[in-house]
């Protein structure tokens, strides 16, 4: 199948972004990897009437110590999560549940805060967010908010995202040292 016809909007900035997801409403949906919008959006379970395409936006793919955590952009792709010495040496459950994330194409397209946003109860990220106590920090017009991955995740496919909100960073606490860390599917 193919998607209904939409809109689409490239921003550069985030503020641009969250203008574009403020007008549009509920007929807006964002996009940067697409692995899990897209399927939904070809068996026409999802029919935005606007996309808003993340993937120029300055800031929002990085990976990064911040204190006792490991930031990580929403726009971070799935292989940098798997591949990151930072991630592997502080965050090692993070690493090991990226790395089995589908295969090649889906680690390289996919992101941290669309798998997040998505929340897909069969998707290894949402598990790691919740079982790390994780924070998300999510933007919008009105401001910017912290919810705890527990409270983020309200059921399948749902969260506490607004309409006009959107996934900028991920924090997750690092182990303390002499932690370790398994994940197995």
């Amino acid at each position: 199948m193919k998607p209904a016809g939409f809109a689409y909007h490239r921003p550069q900035t985030l503020g641009e972004a969250l203008q574009l997801l403020a007008a549009h409403g509920d007929d807006a949906k964002i996009i940067a990897g697409g692995q899990s919008l897209v399927p939904v959006m070809n068996m026409r379970l999802a029919a935005p009437a606007q996309l808003i395409d993340l993937n120029d936006l300055p800031g929002l793919a990085g990976i990064a110590t911040k204190g006792a955590f490991v930031e990580v952009g929403a726009l971070a792709r799935h292989y940098q999560l798997a591949e990151s010495e930072l991630v592997r040496s502080r965050c090692p459950l993070l690493a090991q549940a990226a790395e089995t994330i589908g295969h090649y194409a889906i680690r390289q397209r996919g992101t941290m805060g669309g798998s997040l946003a998505h929340a897909d109860p069969t998707a290894q990220l949402p598990l790691v967010a919740v079982t790390l106590n994780a924070e998300n920090d999510i933007a919008s017009i009105r401001g910017q908010r912290t919810v705890s991955a527990a409270d983020f995740f309200l059921s399948v496919m749902t969260t506490a995202l607004a309409q006009d909100e959107v996934v900028v960073a991920i924090r997750v606490p690092a182990a303390a040292p002499g932690e370790g860390a398994a994940f197995e599917i």
